[in-house]
């Protein structure tokens, strides 16, 4: 019975490790974010984004053969001729 009665007390007031407390905000005013605006060109290279869309778009096969990538260190799928890890890299950068 004392078992039953701990675990309802522990369910209705469940302990997660953390104690917080909640403190009240007299003025809503302060919370208020500033907003910024950035000046952020965003520069996207051709070459990359013609290297990954031809990449994507060679529906001959749906998966390659997995081959071990010495530079990874892990097994990728095979790439297409023309390709390499670099080139797909630079898209991200």
């Amino acid at each position: 019975m004392l078992a039953c009665h701990t675990f309802k007390h522990y369910f209705a007031n469940p302990e997660f490790g953390v104690e917080y407390a909640i403190e009240e905000q007299n003025d809503k005013s302060t919370t208020r974010l500033e907003s910024r605006v950035d000046d952020i060109e965003i520069l996207q290279s051709r070459e990359h984004t013609d290297a990954y869309a031809t990449y994507l778009a060679d529906f001959s096969k749906r998966d390659r053969e997995p081959v071990y990538s010495d530079e990874l260190g892990l097994a990728i799928e095979k790439l297409p001729m023309g390709y390499s890890l670099s080139t797909l890299w630079d898209i991200l950068s």
